[in-house]
Order: C-alpha cells, then sequence, then structure tokens
C-alpha cells in the first residue's frame, strides 16, 4: 500500500515540476470550439506534434502483416505526398 501511495506522490511531482522550467516556449492559443478545448488536447498530447511518421519502421511492419492476412485483400492506397498507404479492403 506504501508503494502505491509513494507512486502516486512521484507522478504528482514530476508533472507539477515540468511546469517550473524556464524559458520553456509557448506555443499560440488556439480558438474554442463551444465546449471543446482544443488548448486543452494539445496540452495533453503534444509528443506527437510536429513529428515526422517512422516509413522504415512502418514498412517492417507491412511487410511481415501483408503475408498473414487471410481475410481480405491487401491494397495500397496513394497519398498526395507520393506515398502509399497499406490498407486491407474487407
Amino acid at each position: 500500500m506504501l508503494s502505491k501511495y509513494l507512486l502516486v506522490l512521484i507522478v504528482l511531482f514530476s508533472q507539477v515540476s515540468i511546469a517550473f522550467i524556464p524559458n520553456m516556449p509557448q506555443l499560440p492559443g488556439l480558438p474554442m470550439f463551444g465546449d471543446f478545448n482544443p488548448n486543452q488536447l494539445r496540452r495533453n498530447f503534444n509528443k506527437f506534434v510536429g513529428t515526422e511518421p517512422d516509413y522504415a519502421r512502418e514498412t517492417r511492419m507491412v511487410s511481415q502483416i501483408e503475408d498473414a492476412v487471410l481475410d481480405g485483400e491487401v491494397e495500397y492506397l496513394s497519398l498526395k505526398n507520393k506515398r502509399q498507404f497499406f490498407s486491407i479492403y474487407m
């Protein structure tokens, strides 16, 4: 039980300590859409902003999956940036 309390305290302290990092750049605010606050969403999921997909990893995964598809047909859909997107047509 003590370990659970300790874990909760460590998680809370780590989240609070991030707020006190000096010179952290601020992103411009986004407009509200009714009750939806996109700033809160960006604050919670900011680790995905500005990252590029790992195309090498995706290619490895597709090569492992496409031979194992039993139900449906493997298709590659073209994107605007001349890349192909793996899909399974059912």
